[in-house]
């Protein structure tokens, strides 16, 4: 009778703990893709919204709660809720006047873990 080897060759040893730990991390990346992509969906929206307002010549003799008014209602409309309106500011540097959009954007990731995205876009308001 013959002994058959059931014993994988050395080569073959841990493939199943590298396959499984290849397996985790790629699910990981998709998982926190899926979770950031949304932010930065909404972020986009943001951005036309704004870059309408600015695209208007009225919009050089607007005030910055006009603009801000602007900006969210046009972020309402496409159902945008996290946008706090003070993110839209009005700067001024070296005798011009800039609309500066600074915010963040918080993704909670899993559990008690979040990540944090941050935006900031500056256009001309001359």
């Amino acid at each position: 009778m013959r002994h058959i080897n059931t014993q994988l060759p050395a080569r073959q040893r841990g493939a199943l703990y590298a396959a499984v730990t290849l397996l985790l991390l790629v699910g990981a990346v998709i998982t926190a893709t899926l979770k950031i992509v949304p932010a930065y969906n909404d972020n986009n929206i943001v951005k036309a919204a704004v870059e309408s307002i600015v695209a208007r010549p009225e919009h050089k003799t607007m005030s910055i709660s006009d603009i801000r008014k602007e900006v969210l209602r046009s972020l309402q409309v496409n159902n945008i809720e996290n946008f706090v309106a003070d993110a839209v500011k009005l700067t001024r540097e070296a005798g011009k006047d800039y609309i500066d959009v600074v915010y963040e954007t918080s993704v909670p990731m899993v559990a008690n873990i979040s990540a944090v995205v941050s935006f900031n876009y500056r256009y001309n308001k001359f």
